[in-house]
């Protein structure tokens, strides 16, 4: 994962800078590195008054900001790359940076597959060349809750894309703090909770490179230039 990087530095030069910014940052906000691996670091900190742990995960992704973005706004394609994703499918859109969704993902037997209804919040940032979206769980009249599945009563989570060195990379990093519901216990549900980001991220990087964003998207979204070129990577 991960092959070619920002302006050409060594991938390990390159490791080293972001994992020394985040080990210092972490230190004195609760967060732990749990793993670091193909490009990829995870943290871990304790949530007051909960029993399950918030994780983030952090990479330089070899693809411009807005290749990621294609990605991530094509939610049928989310079987693709999303770790046990079931369904997933826009419920209600707000505006073009607020939508409802619905989304289902798998759970090894004997549990329920779980479920939610989660509401995607978009803002960019021109200066910082940034893109947060915000997600958490809501209600929604479309989306009852099933026999079949758990709906989760908590989740929350934070996708943050900047763009790196000459815009063709992306520095990003995926957060998510969630209940699962049910009878899986604190220990189990943490454990499978920290390895989705990491999944996450190194599926991601596989698929910008088999993707290209569709017609439509480059349509809606052209006067973007501040977030660099579509083209995957330097070289």
């Amino acid at each position: 994962m991960l092959s070619r990087f920002l302006i050409r530095l060594p991938l390990a030069y390159c490791l080293l800078l972001a994992s020394a910014s985040a080990s210092s940052q972490g230190a004195a906000s609760g967060w732990q590195e749990v793993a670091n691996a193909q490009g990829i670091v995870v943290y871990k900190r304790k949530v007051p008054e909960s029993r399950f742990l918030e994780f983030r995960a952090q990479a330089i992704l070899d693809a411009p900001v807005l290749s990621v973005l294609a990605v991530l706004d094509d939610t049928g394609g989310y079987s693709e790359w999303v770790p046990g994703n079931l369904e997933m499918k826009i419920l209600d859109k707000i505006s073009e940076t607020d939508e409802v969704f619905y989304q289902a993902t798998d759970a090894p037997w004997p549990a329920k597959s779980r479920d939610y209804v989660g509401r995607f919040r978009f803002q960019k940032d021109d200066g910082k060349r940034s893109i947060e979206i915000e997600f958490r769980n809501t209600a929604h009249p479309s989306a009852p809750v099933r026999g079949d599945r758990v709906r989760m009563p908590f989740v929350r989570g934070l996708w943050v894309l900047q763009a790196a060195g000459d815009g063709r990379s992306t520095r990003a990093e995926l957060g998510v703090h969630m209940d699962p519901g049910g009878w899986i216990p604190a220990w189990l549900a943490n454990w499978a909770t920290r390895s989705f980001p990491f999944d996450t991220l190194k599926n991601l990087q596989k698929i910008l490179l088999e993707k290209k964003p569709s017609a439509d998207f480059v349509n809606r979204y052209k006067g973007w230039k501040e977030f660099g070129g579509w083209e995957a990577g330097p070289g």
